[in-house]
């Protein structure tokens, strides 16, 4: 969430009408959240805990979470794929925004919100890889990632960019089956 915040500061400090459109779709954007929720519910529902050395040991005895858990992974994936730049779901960056909410902002402040935007990505792979796969050594990660992110630039490439509405509807539309998901499997594991 505070890289919401930050986007949507930014945006609306700029002079320029670009970054403001920018900053407000940063806002709708949030909605692209909401599906890293779901899946969380559901890894809970799975481990009964949210401590990933408990999710780790969980998968050592159970196996993957990526098998059992699948329609959460896809939800977790779907929330990767809206913090691409230029994916199917990055209204907050669309090429009727020049740059979005970085328009008019140069320099070091520019050098910070990439490198921010390079540690999100970082975190988000790791994060999803450690949760759905299970515990990695430090090559057998970065091998995952440079997968994980070779997978998400063909899914960037052959997916055209939607409108905020669409981009909004369709996570929601996925929240929604996750979260019937979600109490389907709490209703098997704890009947």
């Amino acid at each position: 969430m505070l890289h919401k915040i930050v986007e949507h500061g930014f945006g609306l400090s700029s002079g320029s009408p670009y970054g403001k459109y920018g900053g407000v779709r940063s806002v709708i954007s949030a909605a692209s959240e909401i599906p890293l929720f779901v899946s969380v519910a559901v890894i809970a529902v799975y481990t009964h805990s949210l401590d990933l050395s408990s999710i780790m040991q969980y998968q050592q005895v159970s196996g993957p979470l990526l098998i059992t858990a699948f329609p959460a992974a896809c939800a977790m994936f779907l929330v990767i794929l809206s913090k691409m730049p230029f994916g199917p779901f990055s209204i907050v960056e669309a090429k009727e925004l020049v740059s979005g909410y970085k328009t008019e902002h140069f320099g070091i402040w520019r050098a910070g919100l990439e490198v921010c935007n390079g540690l999100k990505t970082y975190v988000l792979l790791a994060v999803f890889l450690t949760v759905f796969i299970g515990p990695m050594t430090m090559p057998w990660l970065l091998m995952g990632m440079i997968l994980l992110v070779v997978f998400l630039a063909f899914s960037c490439a052959i997916t055209p960019m939607m409108s905020p509405f669409d981009s909004v509807t369709i996570q929601m539309m996925v929240t929604g089956l996750v979260l019937v998901y979600a109490a389907t499997v709490l209703m098997v594991v704890h009947p």
